[in-house]
């Protein structure tokens, strides 16, 4: 079954959004609809599996990196499509002559109790930020043996 996001308006004129399952587009409509909430917007849910990522292709160990990292989540078991997100975003190149120099990348979001992940991943030496009530993580800034640790802060209570 089909995830969807859908933006809608409350019986008070509040703004109301959230996901749901649903097998068609039109089903997930009449579930808004269902729930007394006025529907502006349902769209399918896209897959991060289903994002073109970079037109040029993208080197082995790049790639070998990801999956090394994407595979301890998934060890952990931690519900990666539910909590994880990979967003277009900027990074700050850094300070000396280009203090304001940004370059652009793709970041992990991490949906849940971002003051506790960012907090704890701060404890252990990991940079990260909270945008738009998320834990922002460039995984360019992440080396190989911090991996578990990041795995670490996401999968304690």
């Amino acid at each position: 079954m089909a995830r969807y996001s859908f933006k809608a308006i409350d019986q008070y004129g509040k703004s109301v959004s959230g996901v749901l399952a649903a097998p068609t587009v039109s089903a997930a409509h009449l579930m808004v609809v269902a729930r007394g909430l006025q529907p502006v917007s349902v769209e399918e849910k896209t897959s991060v599996l289903q994002y073109e990522v970079t037109k040029k292709k993208v080197p082995r160990e790049e790639v070998m990196h990801f999956s090394r990292q994407l595979g301890v989540f998934v060890k952990a078991g931690i519900p990666i499509l539910d909590s994880l997100e990979i967003i277009e975003g900027e990074s700050v190149a850094g300070g000396g002559s280009t203090p304001d120099q940004t370059l652009p990348t793709w970041l992990l979001a991490i949906s849940g109790d971002v003051v506790r992940i960012e907090k704890q991943l701060r404890a252990k030496n990991i940079i990260a930020r909270i945008e738009n009530n998320r834990v922002v993580l460039d995984l360019r800034t992440v080396f190989p043996e911090e991996e578990a640790l990041i795995v670490e802060c996401l999968d304690s209570d």
